[in-house]
């Protein structure tokens, strides 16, 4: 027979109370040029509890690549402290309205016209890249601005340069091949289109079915597309010095 265990006299019970709470979140950005961004974020929240996740690539080959994060942790013994802090960000996120939300009747249109085909073309009389003389490796960041969003499952992204004079190379340079090549490993064969806007010296792309179903259902991390021009600006390409000349961010 097998003597049965000692049976201790105590026992042990824990305890538990409401001593404060908590709300860590956190921000994420695409682009290398994001530690003077996290070290404003951390300025802004007052606190030492800012830390930033992961180390973008020097030249990514996926937004994954060129994706990091900002994590802020909250803690005060009163909620409303700590509910403080991400209203506060919320300041700052985009705004669905302006001034009014009121409802405006538009009525019936008074004229129709027929539904063309959507334009979509390389430049025309694209101007031979060689001539521009010798080229540097830079970001491309360094000399065009951009902005994406997302439509449904596609993304729309527009970039521009600030230069009348760098406009003839710019758009011999962005072409369709081009925004497919600068995709990266994002590239699954997705249908490319492009136009421009020569007054505003911008080149405008939507890329069909990178979102996979769009938004809530995207696998994509990023599921609405706005970090996505900062991708692409982070790649590395050759610029003709002589284009650098006429102007630089």
């Amino acid at each position: 027979m097998v003597d049965p265990p000692d049976i201790p006299h105590s026992r042990d019970l824990p305890t538990f109370m409401i001593q404060s709470h908590l709300g860590p979140y956190t921000v994420a950005r695409s682009q290398t040029r994001t530690s003077a961004l996290w070290q404003m974020c951390k300025a802004m929240n007052h606190s030492r509890r800012a830390s930033r996740l992961g180390t973008p690539a020097a030249n990514p080959s996926s937004q994954f690549q060129s994706t990091t994060y900002c994590r802020v942790f909250v803690q005060a013994g009163d909620a409303n402290t700590v509910m403080a802090v991400p209203m506060v960000m919320g300041e700052f996120a985009m705004q669905h309205f302006s001034a009014t939300s009121s409802p405006i009747p538009a009525g019936h249109p008074p004229t129709f016209e027929p539904l063309e085909a959507r334009k979509n073309y390389d430049t025309i009389s694209p101007i031979d890249l060689s001539t521009l003389g010798p080229t540097t490796r830079m970001r491309l960041s360094d000399i065009a601005l951009a902005r994406s969003g997302d439509k449904g499952a596609n993304i729309n992204f527009g970039i521009f340069v600030r230069s009348a004079g760098q406009w003839d190379w710019f758009r011999s340079f962005m072409t369709r091949e081009r925004m497919r090549a600068l995709l990266g490993k994002d590239d699954d064969g997705y249908f490319i289109e492009r136009v421009e806007f020569p007054k505003l010296w911008a080149v405008h792309f939507v890329i069909y079915g990178i979102l996979g179903r769009g938004v809530s259902s995207s696998t994509k991390l990023d599921c609405l597309g706005k970090g996505f021009a900062d991708y692409v600006r982070d790649k590395v390409v050759q610029v003709p010095v002589s284009v650098l000349e006429v102007g630089r961010l």
